[in-house]
């Protein structure tokens, strides 16, 4: 069972497999996500584990003007 950082039950309607891109970055994700009775999705751990070095590397060499 899914649950909220304040232990509350999440409820979840299983796996979907979904293809997206993140803001700014040059390359597509396939992922497997949990499906989730939630206000605002997010992307979690595994997730960032999974790709760290796509997305450290990239960060490296995009370096965004801040205004």
């Amino acid at each position: 069972m899914l649950q909220a950082a304040n232990g509350t039950p999440i409820k979840t309607a299983g796996y979907k497999i979904l293809l997206f891109s993140l803001p700014n970055f040059p390359q597509t994700f396939t992922w497997k996500f949990l499906v989730a009775d939630v206000n605002q999705a997010i992307i979690g751990a595994d997730f960032l584990s999974h790709h760290q070095n796509k997305i450290f590397q990239f960060q490296w060499i995009y370096k965004p003007k801040i205004k």
